[in-house]
């Protein structure tokens, strides 16, 4: 379980935590994915760079919202997992959902 996911409420936000993510980024998250990119590209990282670096790119990519699908168990899944949502995010792997 991420830690995203340990700190997400059953309802979608982050309850107590909510505050910790608000005016914490500036840039758009698309453009923090293009940079972590480039740097992959070029930057000269270690092995334990790459990996965090991989790490942190996953972690925004969910908080970039993906459109709901339909799938044959649901007319509203997660276009990441599938899972059935009803919220903001996806209860079962924390995509940021939009409608």
């Amino acid at each position: 379980m991420t830690c995203i996911t340990k700190l997400q409420g059953e309802n979608g936000d982050f309850g107590e935590h909510s505050n910790c993510f608000k005016g914490v980024w500036n840039l758009e998250n698309k453009r923090v994915v293009e940079i972590i990119q480039a740097g992959m590209a070029w930057a000269n990282w270690t092995s334990e760079q790459k990996e965090a670096m991989l790490i942190a790119l996953e972690a925004v990519k969910k908080q970039i919202p993906q459109k709901v699908i339909k799938t044959e168990k649901s007319s509203q899944a997660c276009p990441v997992c599938h899972h059935n949502v009803s919220w903001n995010y996806c209860p079962n792997c924390a995509q940021k959902i939009s409608y």
